[in-house]
């Protein structure tokens, strides 16, 4: 039997964390350990996270408080740095893990070795926790229009290389992944860009990337979702904040998506038309990055030239580019 490790990031948490932490201790197959790591919270997450350890005399969970505020990348890299599992399951504080998540997926692991990350579909609900109203399927994709093929109930298919690396089909609460997965991700990454998209990239260049499609979590949808799935838009996406400064932080994390790509051993795996366009997507957010930083109109007429070929990499809309305009020229 593996090992099983829950790696949970918390920050200001309140509201949820207790409902969550409730649904970890209700699973059929018990964690092995549970690392918790709080990034300079500001409201009671800890006092609950420390009181609801304490009434549930839960010795094998482990807090962690950070000195400074790491943000969410840093907060998860700490938590699978302490993580020791053979599969280590990434978890948020807001959601609702169902009871047999772990065992299911730790029973797919087992017969499959091959794997490298695993997902589950997901349930959305509302802050509340009451279901919301799900879009049916269009023909040809599944898990919430993520998925760019169809899967059958309960199905497990494995994710191509290719179908990875435009946008992110799988938010890091439904994932888990093995222990060498997490340690080449530990070894090489510059969490410059989200930890779940560049862990099932990782997984996905080495042909280990997979999607079982059965919901698993209930996915909460409220207004403080730092990144995720929108409630109202079946796509996975940053949120495009308003002000300059979360534009350029966002940007900047899109520019790690670009870095990636350019690193030799995963050139080596892109197709050609992807390698083709990455200078322009390159170009394209280094010009949007400048326009944010500067306020210079010749960088965003350069990111509105590079635009036509770069938003073939990844899905990028020219609304983008109206938002930086209006996010440097508001009064």
């Amino acid at each position: 039997m593996a090992r099983i490790s829950i790696a949970l990031a918390i920050y200001n948490g309140e509201p949820y964390i207790k409902k969550q932490l409730e649904s970890l201790i209700q699973q059929t197959r018990p964690a092995d350990e549970v690392i918790l790591i709080d990034d300079c919270s500001t409201d009671k997450t800890v006092e609950v996270v420390e009181q609801f350890v304490r009434e549930h005399g839960l010795s094998h969970w482990a807090l962690y408080q950070n000195r400074e505020n790491q943000g969410y990348k840093g907060n998860f890299y700490r938590a699978m740095e302490h993580a020791t599992g053979d599969l280590v399951f990434l978890c948020d504080q807001d959601d609702f893990w169902h009871p047999q998540k772990l065992q299911i997926l730790e029973r797919i692991c087992q017969e499959h070795p091959e794997i490298l990350s695993l997902s589950s579909s997901f349930r959305m609900v509302n802050a509340q926790g009451n279901p919301l109203e799900q879009r049916e399927e269009t023909e040809g994709w599944s898990n919430h229009g993520l998925v760019p093929m169809e899967v059958p109930e309960n199905g497990l298919i494995q994710i191509p290389f290719s179908s990875i690396l435009q946008y992110n089909m799988f938010p890091g609460c439904t994932t888990v992944i093995r222990r060498e997965l997490k340690e080449q991700y530990l070894k090489t990454s510059h969490q410059q860009m989200p930890h779940d998209w560049e862990l099932n990239l990782l997984a996905g260049s080495e042909d280990g990337l997979y999607f079982y499609n059965q919901p698993l979590i209930d996915y909460r949808i409220h207004g403080n979702n730092t990144i995720g799935q929108s409630s109202n838009r079946h796509e996975m996406k940053f949120k495009m904040e308003s002000t300059r400064e979360k534009r350029l932080r966002i940007v900047e994390e899109y520019l790690g998506h670009a870095q990636f790509l350019k690193k030799p051993d995963i050139q080596k795996k892109l197709p050609e038309d992807i390698l083709r366009i990455l200078p322009d997507y390159s170009s394209y957010l280094l010009a949007r990055q400048a326009f944010l930083k500067t306020g210079a109109l010749s960088m965003w007429i350069n990111s509105l030239w590079h635009y036509p070929k770069a938003k073939a990499i990844r899905w990028i809309h020219l609304r983008h580019l109206l938002g930086d305009f209006a996010a440097v020229y508001r009064k």
